[in-house]
C-alpha cells in the first residue's frame, strides 16, 4: 500500500541544490544517513529521525503521499480519468469557475490537478494573517508545500505560536516537552497540530527559526503522536479499550466496535482519531491502523446502531441524497442534542473504508451523504477524490446478525429482523467511560415508535434546564432501578470505586434519589444540581488511579443468540450502587419477533429500603382498574398487573409478573392549571378558574387567536415570593406538533393527511398553518377525527401543513396564580401547562420537577417528545433482602390481541408463559441443579430455562402439570445439554 518517495536529498527548494551538486536534477550520491535534518542522505526518500522512525523527505507526506496522488490525479482528470472520480473532480473545477469558494483543501488539489497558476494564487492569498490554522488549510499546505513561499510558510508558524492553546489545551507545552496522554476528545485538536507538525518536521524553514519565536517544535510534536499511537500509547489503548480490547476490560469478550458516550461525539470531533492515524501512515510509514479497533470496526457499529423505524428513504435525488437510499438514526444512549447522526462523518467515510479495505464503512459511501447532490462548493470532495475504492464493495446492514454484542461499552443490540418495522432493543452494561453516566443494567426499547428512552438531554444556559441535565446524566432518567436507602452517602474508596457503605459524604436530600454511584460533583446544600465542573468537590471522572479514566461500574457476563428465535443477555450492575446492595443481576430474554422478558434479581442489606423498577416511555402507559392515588400528572395502583401503551401504530402490553405485591406510579403528561380560556384586554382570567400547582414549578403558556404577540402578566403566589409579578411576552415562538403534507386538496373545512391517526379532537382549539405556493395562512382548528383537521380555510393545493401553538415561558416558578391580565393581546384560548415529563421523588418521597425550558430562548431547545414523556415506576410493596421483578413487555399492531401471560413461580424459580411459549429464571443467583415448577397449558408450549449450570445435561418431565428438571438422570426422562451461557430449549406437550 506506501509507495516510495521521489528520490531527492533536500525536503524542498529553500535549501538549494541536492547534495552532489549540478542543480536540482543532479542525481542523488548516496551516503551515510544523518537523523534530524532535512537531507536525505542515503537517497532512500526518507529522513532519519532520532526518535526511532523516519519521515518522508518530500510532499505531499501528511494527508496522502507523492505515488497516491499520482494515482488520484490520474483516475480523476486526463486520458485515463474515469467515473465517478472524473464526475467529482469536474463539479469542484466547474464550481471554482463559477466563482464558488472552494475549501482550501479542494483548492489545492484542483491546482496539483491543473497547474493553473490562479488558483496558487488564490490559495496563498486566502492564507489567514491570524488565528489557529484548521484542517482544510494544513492539508492543503501539505499537497502545496513546494510552492507555498518561506514567508507564508513563516506566517503559519506565527500563527501557532502566538497561542498557547493552539488547537486544544496546552499544545505548545506538548510540542517542546512531548509529554501527553490524550483523552478521550483529543484527535479533534490532535489532527490539527499533527497536520502542522508533520507538513513542518525537519523542513528548512523549521530548522532554521527561531525557537523562541516560533515555539512549536514540529518533530518533537510528530514523536509525541508516535508514541500516543503505539501500542502501549494511551491514547491507543482508549480508543481499543472503548472498542473491545480486554487488556483493561473484565466484561465478557464479544464484537470489536463501541463509543465512549455519544454517538454525536462519535461521529464529530472522536471520529478524527481515523486522521491521526492516517497522518502517521503517510507521514512515518507506519501502519498504526491495523488493529485500531475503534475506527477498524466503526462501520460495523454503526449499522448495528441504528434503529429500524427513524430513518428516511429517498425515492429520487435530494439534497445530499441519492434515489433508492435510506438513512437510519443511532440509538440514544446519553443524548447531547447531537442524536440525529445516520452514519459516520462524511470526510472520514472513504479514507476509513479505503484504510482497512472495510465494506461496511464503504456502505455509508454508497448509501450516506452524497457530496455531489450537496450542492456547490462541494465541500470536502477531496477525501473522495483522494481517497474512495471504486473497486471495493460495500456490505449492506442486513449481512449482519439480528443480535450483537459490543464487549467495549457493554452493549447488546437485538432486532427482530432488519427491515423497518422490527422490534428493537438496545440493553446496556458497561464501564464508566466518558460521560456515558449513571446507565448500567439499563435498556431501550423501540417498534415503530420509540417505546423506551433514556429520558431527556444535555439542555443547558438557564437553571431549570441545568437541573434538567443533571436529571439527564443521573441513573432517574435511565431504564433501570432505584434503590432508596434514607441514609445515603457517596460510598467511594481512593480509587472512586465502592466503599463501605455509609463512609463517604452523606447525600443532600436533592442528591438522593435511590440512583447509581454518581460522578457529578457533591451538592452541598438541598436543592443544587451540580453537573461537571461547577462544584468545589471533584468529580470521580478525575480520579488518577482509574486504569485509562475507566471504573467498574458495570458488566454483560452472559450473551447467547439463536438467529429467528431468541436473544438472551445478563448484566451485573453491583459496582453502579453503594454498599446498600449486595448484588443487583438483570436477565433480559428478547422473543422473536416482539416479545421482551426482563428478570430482576437485587438484594438490598436493609429489607425497609424501597426498590423501584423504572421505564420511561413517550406514549402514556395506563392500568387496568382505578388509580388508588391520583395527583396532577400521577397515578398511582395497587397491585397492578396489566399495563398498556397505545400508540396509533405499536400497543405496548406491559404485564408486571413480580413482585406480586406492587404499587404502580405513573408520572408524566400535561396538566392543564388554565385550559382554552378566553384573553384579551379587559377579560382577565382570574379566581377559582385557575388551578393551583402540586409543587413551585415555571409554567407553559399558549395564546391561539387573532392577535398572539404581547405581553401576558401573572400574579399570585410563586416560589420567588407571595404577591409576586411576571410579565411574560409572546413573541412569535411556536410549539409544533405536526409538519406534514396533506394528501389530497385542502377544502373549505378541511385538511386531510391519511397517514395520521389522531385522537378525536386531540388538535381542537390549536392552529394550523397552511403552505400553498409562495404564501401560507394560519387558522383556528375547530376539530378533528383519526387523519382530518377542520375549520375554517382557504382550498388550496398545499406542499406542506403544521399543527402548532404560539408560546411561552414562565421563569417564576408558580404555586399560585391570582390572575392573568393582558393590554394587547387577543386571544380566543388561552392555557397554562404543567409539563409533568421528568417528575420524580427523592428518598424522603418529595416530588421535584426536571423539565427543561422549551421556549428555545436557552439552548435552542423546542418540546421533544421523543426524549421522554412518561415514567413508569413499579414499587415492591413488601420490605425483603431479596426482591424479583419479572415485567413482559410485547410490542404488537394495535390490531393484535394482548398476548395472554401468566406467572410461573417454584420455590427457587420464575418465569412466565406467553403465548404458547414460556422462560424461567432462577431466583437465586446460583445455577438451577434441580427444578419443579407448576407450568398451566392448553397445548404445546416451547420454553428457554437460563440460569442453568454451563454445558450440563440435564433430564426433564413434563408430568401433571408440574416441569421436573434436573441434572440427574431421572429415568424415563428426556436430556438435553445446557450451552454455554446455561440456557436449555425445552418442549411440552
Amino acid at each position: 500500500m506506501l509507495a516510495a518517495a521521489s528520490n531527492g536529498c533536500s525536503d524542498d527548494g529553500e535549501n538549494g541544490p541536492p547534495v552532489g551538486g549540478g542543480g536540482g536534477s543532479a542525481p542523488c550520491v548516496p551516503s551515510p544517513e544523518i537523523p534530524d535534518n532535512e537531507i536525505d542522505e542515503d537517497c532512500d526518500g526518507w529522513l532519519a529521525t532520532s526518535h526511532g522512525f523516519s519521515i518522508r523527505a518530500t510532499h505531499p507526506r501528511v494527508l496522502i503521499d507523492a505515488e497516491q496522488l499520482a494515482t488520484a490525479l490520474t483516475r480523476m482528470t486526463g486520458p485515463e480519468a474515469r467515473d465517478p472520480y472524473q464526475r467529482w473532480f469536474e463539479l469542484i473545477r466547474q464550481a471554482y469557475a463559477d466563482g464558488e469558494q472552494l475549501g482550501l483543501t479542494d483548492l489545492a488539489l484542483l491546482y496539483r490537478a491543473t497547474g493553473e497558476a490562479a488558483m496558487l494564487d488564490e490559495f496563498l492569498a486566502r492564507i489567514p494573517e491570524e488565528g489557529d490554522p484548521d484542517l482544510s488549510e494544513l492539508l492543503g499546505l501539505d499537497l502545496l508545500f513546494d510552492d507555498v513561499p518561506t514567508e507564508v510558510k513563516q506566517r503559519i508558524m506565527t500563527r501557532v505560536a502566538a497561542n498557547d492553546d493552539c488547537w486544544y489545551y496546552n499544545s505548545i507545552h506538548q510540542s517542546q516537552s512531548g509529554e501527553a496522554a490524550w483523552g478521550y476528545h483529543a484527535a479533534y485538536g490532535a489532527t490539527r497540530a499533527m497536520a502542522y507538525a508533520g507538513a513542518f518536521a525537519l523542513t528548512p524553514v523549521e530548522l532554521g527559526k527561531d525557537p523562541e519565536v516560533h515555539r512549536f517544535d514540529a518533530l518533537t510534536y510528530v514523536d509525541l503522536a508516535h508514541r500516543q499511537l503505539a501500542e502501549d500509547g494511551h491514547f491507543w489503548r482508549m480508543e481499543n479499550r472503548i472498542a473491545g480490547d480486554p487488556t483493561d476490560n473484565d466484561a465478557l469478550p464479544g464484537d470489536f466496535g463501541g463509543m465512549y458516550d455519544n454517538i454525536g461525539y462519535d461521529s464529530s470531533e472522536e471520529s478524527f482519531s481515523i486522521n491521526l492515524v492516517a497522518e502517521l501512515y503517510f507521514l512515518t510509514g507506519q501502519d498504526r491502523f491495523t488493529g485500531f479497533l475503534h475506527d477498524e470496526h466503526r462501520g460495523r457499529f454503526y449499522q448495528n446502531m441504528q434503529y429500524p423505524h427513524l430513518g428516511s428513504s429517498y425515492d429520487e435525488d435530494q439534497w445530499c441524497r441519492r434515489a433508492g437510499t435510506e438513512s437510519h438514526i443511532m440509538a440514544r444512549i446519553w443524548n447531547t442534542q447531537t442524536d440525529w447522526i445516520s452514519q459516520p462523518r462524511a470526510d472520514a467515510v472513504a479514507l476509513t473504508a479505503s484504510l482497512f479495505q472495510d465494506g461496511r464503512m464503504q456502505h455509508f459511501q454508497h448509501n450516506g451523504s452524497q457530496r455531489e447532490l450537496c450542492g456547490a462548493p462541494f465541500n470536502g470532495m477531496s477525501w473522495d477524490l483522494l481517497f474512495y475504492d471504486d473497486a471495493l464493495a460495500d456490505i449492506p446492514p442486513s449481512d449482519n446478525p439480528t443480535a450483537i454484542y459490543f464487549n467495549g461499552p457493554g452493549l447488546v443490540l437485538m432486532r427482530e429482523d432488519w427491515t423497518n418495522d422490527a422490534a428493537f432493543g438496545a440493553f446496556i452494561a458497561g464501564e464508566g467511560i466518558s460521560r456515558r453516566y449513571e446507565d448500567a443494567n439499563s435498556f431501550l426499547l423501540h417498534r415503530k415508535v420509540n417505546v423506551a428512552p433514556h429520558a431527556g438531554a444535555r439542555i443547558r444556559n438557564n437553571p431549570d434546564n441545568g437541573k434538567h441535565h443533571w436529571y439527564h446524566v443521573r441513573s432517574v432518567a435511565k431504564n433501570t432501578l432505584k434503590i432508596f436507602d434514607p441514609a445515603e452517602c457517596l460510598d467511594l474508596d481512593d480509587s472512586s470505586n465502592r466503599g463501605p457503605l455509609h463512609s463517604g459524604p452523606p447525600l443532600v436530600a436533592s442528591d438522593n434519589l435511590g440512583g447509581q454511584l454518581f460522578e457529578t460533583p457533591l451538592a452541598t446544600q438541598d436543592g443544587e444540581y451540580l453537573t461537571w465542573n461547577e462544584g468545589a468537590t471533584p468529580g470521580r471522572r478525575s480520579n488518577p488511579n482509574h486504569p485509562l479514566g475507566l471504573y467498574e461500574v458495570a458488566n454483560v457476563i452472559k450473551v447467547e443468540h439463536q438467529p429467528d428465535d431468541f436473544t438472551y443477555t445478563v448484566g451485573d450492575g453491583t459496582a453502579a450502587y453503594t454498599r446498600k446492595i449486595d448484588f443487583f443481576e438483570r436477565e433480559l430474554v428478547f422473543l422473536r419477533p416482539d416479545v421482551f422478558v426482563i428478570f430482576d434479581r437485587v438484594q438490598s442489606v436493609d429489607p425497609s429500603f424501597k426498590k423501584v423498577w423504572v421505564m420511561h416511555t413517550v406514549d402514556e402507559p395506563t392500568a387496568a382498574g382505578t388509580p388508588a392515588t391520583t395527583d396532577l400528572g400521577m397515578n398511582a395502583y395497587d397491585n397492578a398487573v396489566q399495563l398498556t401503551i397505545d400508540n396509533p401504530v405499536n400497543a405496548t402490553y406491559i404485564d408486571a409478573l413480580l413482585p406480586v405485591a406492587n404499587r404502580v406510579v405513573i408520572r408524566g403528561g400535561d396538566s392543564p392549571l388554565v385550559s382554552d380560556q378566553p384573553l384579551r384586554s379587559g377579560v382577565p382570567i382570574n379566581g377559582s378558574s385557575i388551578l393551583a400547582s402540586d409543587i413551585p414549578r415555571w409554567l407553559e403558556l399558549f395564546a391561539v387567536g387573532s392577535d398572539v404577540e404581547g405581553t401576558v402578566t401573572l400574579s399570585g403566589t410563586a416560589e420567588e415570593g407571595v404577591g409576586v409579578t411576571e410579565e411574560i411576552v409572546f413573541d412569535g415562538t411556536l410549539q409544533t406538533y405536526v409538519s406534514a403534507v396533506p394528501t389530497a386538496e385542502v377544502t373549505a373545512g378541511a385538511v386531510e393527511d391519511s397517514s395520521q391517526h389522531w385522537q378525536t379532537d386531540q388538535w381542537l382549539n390549536y392552529q394550523v398553518r397552511i403552505s400553498c405556493g409562495g404564501s401560507s395562512e394560519t387558522a383556528l382548528i375547530t376539530g378533528n377525527d383519526a387523519h382530518t383537521l377542520f375549520g375554517s380555510f382557504t382550498p388550496c393545493s398545499a406542499w406542506q401543513y403544521t399543527v402548532q401553538r404560539p408560546l411561552g415561558n414562565s421563569y417564576l416558578h408558580w404555586i399560585q396564580i391570582d390572575s392573568i391580565t393582558t393590554s394587547d393581546l387577543d386571544a380566543d384560548a388561552f392555557t397554562v401547562s404543567v409539563p409533568h415529563y421528568f417528575d420524580a421523588e427523592d428518598a424522603s418521597g418529595r416530588l421535584a420537577s426536571f423539565a427543561p425550558h422549551t421556549d428555545s430562548r436557552d439552548d435552542g431547545y423546542r418540546r421533544r417528545p421523543d426524549l421522554g414523556q412518561y415514567t413508569l415506576n413499579i414499587e415492591a410493596s413488601q420490605p425483603e433482602l431479596l426482591t424479583h421483578f419479572l415485567n413482559v413487555i410485547s410490542l404488537k399492531d394495535p390490531d393484535q390481541p394482548r398476548p395472554a401471560v401468566s406467572l410461573l413461580e417454584a420455590s427457587n424459580a420464575a418465569g412466565a408463559v406467553i403465548a404458547g411459549r414460556f422462560v424461567v429464571f432462577a431466583k437465586e443467583r446460583s445455577p438451577l441443579i434441580d427444578l419443579s415448577i407448576p407450568v398451566a397449558s392448553s397445548g404445546p408450549l416451547q420454553g428457554l430455562v437460563v440460569d442453568l449450570a454451563p454445558n450440563t445435561a440435564y433430564y426433564y418431565a413434563f408430568t401433571a402439570g408440574t416441569l421436573e428438571l434436573s441434572s440427574t438422570d431421572m429415568g424415563g426422562s428426556q436430556s438435553v445439554t445446557s450451552s454455554s451461557m446455561g440456557t436449555a430449549s425445552i418442549s411440552l406437550p
